[in-house]
């Protein structure tokens, strides 16, 4: 199959072929494999994108146009499309390019003589953006996970803040690995069981929404899950779940209340626009929050970051908890607007003395809670004059010197067995 694919990719030019391929890309791998021809390229094309190779538009049209003119006009016919020779192939451009789906992938591929694994198949989400979590009697429920003494001491002085009035923000420090998640999802199950209690009327007092705010969908995916694990052991009524990040738009003017995970991203496409479609929902949502949990918190001040922490903030019960492994930073105005925005009050890692502890990471592998590991600096010599971290990273795997150099030290470990953690410089 490869053999046939490289093969009707390797028809294309050359200077399509690089620019399909990706400057970034060719130079990456320059030096363990061989770039400068077109059977060589193709076959990059082929590893990067295998059977959905046709679903890219680019690929797609540069095959087409690569056809012997007498193919082009065989292709014509068979898709229905009548035309002069030198019109055909942007005929079948067109074709192809609008509206590409099963059906036109189906004849692409078939004339091709390649599998049907090839076939065109839209990725669809069927999943609803509200979710309700039940737990029915009699359902066997296995215990994941617990709290570990150090993350019970975090949980609990969170729940003192989070039960004062006067406690508007705080930040939770825990070094990577060592559970912050699972010790915030606690936290918030322990809030969803707290009665609401009544109003003047005896009329019980409507549910709030407690919202997460992540910087990448799987993370948001990954944290509702977990939360949902975790409400069928501990929750004691139905809870409502929404999804608001990918496609995701749920309308929130008329629910009451439940957890909500949010995309940045998501968020600060509705908020920057007030036509949007979803905008006044997103507002009904903002409005009833009480608990606004942000996730890499260290990123609060970035513009997209705290454009929508402060439309939060300004709804006067709602509290703000920020998680983060790194939350310090060595611009000192940067650091100042971090400590002021999460009101200067920092939960970190406690002995069982409640003793603040220095170095944390050593103290979580002193009990076994977190594995030491061998460290040992390469050094590459490759330096940058980039100032973005994407541009920086960019140039860095772009650099097929530094990578062989990676490459070696991974094919070393394994040779080895051992683990290590490689800082490349």
């Amino acid at each position: 199959m490869n053999e046939k694919l490289t093969k009707i990719l390797r028809r294309i030019d050359l200077p399509t072929l690089i620019k399909l391929v990706g400057t970034v890309i060719i130079n990456a791998i320059d030096t363990v494999q061989d770039t400068k021809d077109e059977t060589a390229l193709a076959g990059v094309l082929v590893l990067k994108y295998d059977t959905f190779v046709f679903n890219s538009k680019g690929i797609r049209l540069a095959v087409i146009n690569s056809l012997p003119m007498e193919d082009a006009l065989v292709l014509s016919n068979i898709c229905g499309i009548s035309g002069t020779d030198y019109k055909v192939y942007s005929l079948l451009e067109k074709y192809f390019n609008d509206g590409y789906n099963y059906l036109k992938s189906k004849t692409l591929i078939d004339f091709f003589q390649l599998p049907n694994t090839f076939y065109f198949t839209p990725t669809v989400d069927s999943r609803s953006p509200k979710e309700t979590i039940t737990a029915k009697f009699g359902d066997e429920i296995k215990l994941l996970s617990y709290l570990h003494p150090y993350q019970k001491r975090i949980k609990d002085e969170a729940m003192i803040r989070l039960n004062m009035k006067d406690e508007k923000s705080f930040f939770i420090q825990m070094p990577t690995g060592a559970g912050k998640t699972y010790t915030a999802l606690e936290c918030v199950v322990d809030l969803m069981r707290k009665p609401r209690g009544i109003n003047d009327l005896g009329i019980p007092l409507p549910d709030k929404f407690i919202v997460w705010l992540v910087d990448r969908n799987e993370l948001a995916e990954q944290a509702l899950e977990s939360f949902k694990k975790l409400w069928l052991i501990r929750g004691d009524h139905n809870i409502n779940l929404f999804r608001v990040f990918k496609n995701f738009e749920p309308d929130f003017s008329n629910e009451r209340g439940g957890i909500v995970f949010v995309g940045f991203d998501k968020l600060y496409s509705v908020l920057k626009n007030p036509g949007h479609s979803a905008f006044n929902s997103v507002k009904s949502l903002i409005d009833n929050t009480e608990l606004l949990i942000v996730d890499e918190a260290h990123h609060s001040l970035a513009e997209t970051y705290f454009a929508c922490i402060s439309k939060f903030r300004d709804t006067p019960f709602m509290k703000l908890m920020g998680l983060s492994a790194t939350p310090g930073t060595t611009d000192y105005e940067t650091t100042n607007k971090l400590v002021e925005l999460y009101s200067a009050d920092k939960i970190t890692i406690r002995n069982e003395n409640w003793q603040h502890i220095s170095d944390p990471i050593e103290y979580l592998q002193d009990l076994g809670y977190l594995a030491r590991l061998k460290t040992q600096l390469l050094e590459t010599g490759v330096t940058t004059g980039e100032n973005s971290e994407d541009s920086v990273l960019t140039n860095l795997a772009a650099n097929s010197e530094r990578n062989q150099k990676i490459i070696e030290q991974i094919q070393l470990a394994d040779s080895n067995n051992e683990a290590t953690n490689t800082i490349v410089a």
